[in-house]
C-alpha cells in the first residue's frame, strides 16, 4: 500500500470521528433542553367560552332595527363604558343570543355589540330601561314605523302586487319601453293602471320605479301570448286599451312595434267582447 492511499484512509477516518463527536455534543444539548408541552382543550364548556364563541353568526337571522340607545357595555378585556348607539341591524341566533350592528357615537363608526356584554340599555326616546331580551322587538318596531321602514314595506307590497298582475301590466310596460326608455308621464300612466288593478293598495311612483328596475320589459311574443292565453276580463282589457292609447299619444312618432302592441290589445278586447255577447 503506497503512502497516498494510507493518507486518504487516515483523512476519512478523521472526518468520521469528528462528525461523530459533533453529533454527540448536539444530542447532549438537546437532552438538556426543557421540554414544553401544549395542551388544547376542545371540550371547553360554554360558560368558559368568550361571548364571540357562543354567538352563532352563521345560522343567525338578520333584522332591520332602529332607535337611539344608551348602553353600558363590557368589552373583551373587561373594560365597561357607557356608549350612545344608533341601531341599524340586529342578529339573533338559534340560542336566543343577539348581536347588534349600530353606529357608535363615541367612536363615530359602525360597531358590533353582543347582547351578553350589554349591562344596561336605555331607550333615549322614552327614557325607559330595555331588557336585552326585548331589544330586538323594540328596535324592529321602531324601524317598521320609521320613514325608511315604511318605504321598505311599501316596496315589498309593490313587488308582491306587481308580481300578481305582471301579465296584465306587461303590454303597457312593453309599449312604454319599446323605444328603450320610459319618461315620467309614461310611468304615471302605468302607475294609474297598476293601482286600478290593485284596489286594495295605493302605490306611489317611487315604489313602482324600484319594482320596475327588477323586471326586464317583456318581448313582443310574450305580450302576444299574455293577451291570447290569459283569462283577462273585458273591464281589464278596456283599462289596458285606454292606458295603451294614452302611452301612444305621448310619442311624436310611435314605431311599428308600439302600434302593433296597441292593435293586439284592441284585438283581444274585441274578441273578448264578442265572446261575451255570443
Amino acid at each position: 500500500m503506497d503512502i497516498i492511499t494510507i493518507g486518504i484512509a487516515v483523512l476519512f477516518l478523521w472526518l468520521y470521528l469528528a462528525e461523530k463527536k459533533k453529533n454527540k455534543a448536539l444530542q447532549k444539548r438537546l437532552n438538556n433542553t426543557p421540554q414544553i408541552s401544549f395542551e388544547t382543550n376542545f371540550d371547553q364548556p360554554d360558560d368558559e367560552k368568550e361571548p364571540w364563541e357562543r354567538f352563532d353568526f352563521y345560522s343567525s337571522t338578520h333584522y332591520d332595527g332602529a332607535g337611539d340607545y344608551e348602553i353600558q357595555y363590557t368589552d373583551a378585556v373587561g373594560n365597561t363604558s357607557t356608549r350612545k348607539i344608533t341601531i341599524k341591524e340586529i342578529l339573533a341566533d338559534n340560542n336566543d343570543n343577539i348581536s347588534v350592528n349600530a353606529f357608535c357615537h363615541a367612536r363615530q363608526a359602525q360597531r358590533t355589540f353582543l347582547g351578553v356584554r350589554m349591562r344596561r340599555i336605555v331607550d333615549l326616546t322614552t327614557g325607559e330601561i330595555v331588557p336585552v331580551g326585548e331589544l330586538i322587538n323594540i328596535a324592529r318596531k321602531k324601524y317598521q314605523e320609521s320613514p325608511e321602514g315604511i318605504k321598505a314595506a311599501a316596496r315589498i307590497q309593490a313587488e308582491e302586487d306587481f308580481g300578481k298582475c305582471y301579465d296584465k301590466i306587461a303590454p303597457l310596460y312593453f309599449i312604454a319601453k319599446a323605444d328603450g326608455r320610459m319618461v315620467k308621464k309614461e310611468r304615471e300612466i302605468i302607475l294609474t293602471a297598476f293601482n286600478a288593478l290593485n284596489p286594495g293598495h295605493s302605490h306611489d311612483s317611487d315604489a313602482l320605479e324600484d319594482v320596475l328596475r327588477c323586471y326586464d320589459p317583456p318581448t313582443h311574443a310574450q305580450v302576444s301570448k299574455y293577451l291570447k292565453t290569459l283569462s283577462i276580463d273585458v273591464a281589464t282589457l278596456k283599462l289596458l286599451e285606454a292606458s295603451a292609447s294614452d302611452l301612444i299619444s305621448l310619442k311624436k312618432n310611435p314605431n311599428e312595434i308600439e302600434i302593433a302592441a296597441v292593435a293586439m290589445i284592441r284585438k283581444a278586447l274585441q274578441d273578448k267582447t264578442q265572446a261575451v255577447i255570443e
